[in-house]
């Protein structure tokens, strides 16, 4: 059953990427989401919480099926037969883990899902294909994030839930970073190519989910402590879940919201005002928001060849010290900065250097 219930674990992250990729699917995404940073954030999404879903199952189900009949012999004593049927379940997750480390890194390393296409491909058949065909068996591709931030999910999932039940499994939740560590670094470096930027959107889902793991850790130890019949420390450590959600949303709050809706030329505003007060001797970096993006910069626009602060009505330096101010980047663009330029009639026309030409 265990197996079963593996295997559909396994593909079940390939159902989503086919129902989500497949524009004919009636489940597909792509009627909502049209880009592919989208559409890998909807698998990572779903692909977690099915794990999440498969770890608790696992854990209930185990622990109760296997104390079944000590159970039924002895019914008072339920507490006791399922406190110490629960850390037994660790062995199977500590199994699994080292599965993921050793066989799931050693597919990763061995890109069979892209070499075996390429065999197929090659000879015969590719003749028959056109050229955009021909060139995608090569593709390196992009990472796909909605398959591999799951997979590390998981492991954090396990580590949080068993870590204090069974210690050992810190150390094969640590083995598996370290491995996945070193394997996703040389993919990234040397193997995958990024067709899209995504500006890290993938941190604040990843972030959440980690979260929700430490919480869903707390309330397992909190519950087995309780079993275990230790009131006290259960409450103690059930008082960390609102603690942790009350820490989920200040960072929400302090980071994801203005990370969204700041622009990149008001951030590096802001970025270089801290730098400068941080050098700066007794000065406080807690400042309101408007005095980070108006601050006078006058010494400060001359290295950066930027226009001294203005006021809104035109008044330059201390005649502006009492009105808004803002740095006026037109003069630093023209009428021609984005024009094209103009190719002579004999000038050649070269194609920029591509990653399919030999």
């Amino acid at each position: 059953a265990r197996v079963r219930v593996r295997l559909r674990l396994r593909l079940s992250g390939l159902r989503f990427r086919i129902g989500d990729l497949n524009p004919h699917s009636p489940r597909s995404t792509l009627r909502t989401h049209t880009g592919k940073v989208k559409i890998e954030t909807t698998i990572l999404k779903r692909y977690f919480n099915v794990q999440l879903a498969f770890v608790y199952i696992t854990v209930t189900a185990g622990s109760v099926l296997d104390a079944l009949a000590d159970v039924l012999k002895n019914p008072e004593q339920i507490m006791t037969i399922l406190a110490n049927a629960l850390p037994g379940q660790s062995s199977y997750f500590m199994g699994l883990i080292i599965i993921k480390a050793v066989q799931g890194l050693s597919w990763e390393l061995s890109r069979l899902h892209v070499f075996v296409p390429y065999l197929l491909c090659a000879g015969g058949r590719s003749k028959k294909k056109g050229e955009r065909e021909t060139m995608l068996r090569d593709d390196p591709r992009a990472p796909p994030y909605g398959w591999i931030f799951p997979s590390a999910l998981m492991a954090v999932i396990v580590g949080f839930c068993f870590q204090v039940v069974c210690p050992l499994v810190s150390v094969i939740c640590f083995l598996y970073f370290f491995m996945a560590y070193i394997v996703y670094k040389h993919q990234f470096l040397f193997v995958y190519i990024n067709t899209t930027e995504s500006g890290g959107v993938f941190f604040f889902p990843v972030f959440s989910r980690i979260i929700v793991g430490m919480i869903a850790g707390q309330l397992t130890l909190s519950g087995y402590l309780g079993i275990k019949l230790a009131y006290s420390q259960a409450g103690m450590v059930f008082l960390l879940v609102p603690w942790t959600v009350a820490f989920y949303y200040r960072m929400k709050n302090r980071y994801e919201r203005p990370a969204v809706t700041l622009s990149l030329e008001q951030a590096a505003v802001v970025d270089h005002y801290l730098d400068s007060r941080a050098q700066a001797p007794k000065r406080t970096l807690i400042e309101p928001v408007t005095e980070l993006l108006h601050e006078p910069v006058e010494e400060e626009a001359k290295s950066l060849e930027m226009q001294p602060r203005r006021s809104v009505d035109g008044a330059v330096g201390d005649d502006a010290d009492d009105e808004p101010e803002y740095i006026d980047y037109r003069p630093m663009f023209s009428d021609k900065t984005y024009q094209q330029p103009e190719l002579r009639d004999m000038e050649p026309v070269v194609p920029l250097p591509s990653r399919w030409m030999n």
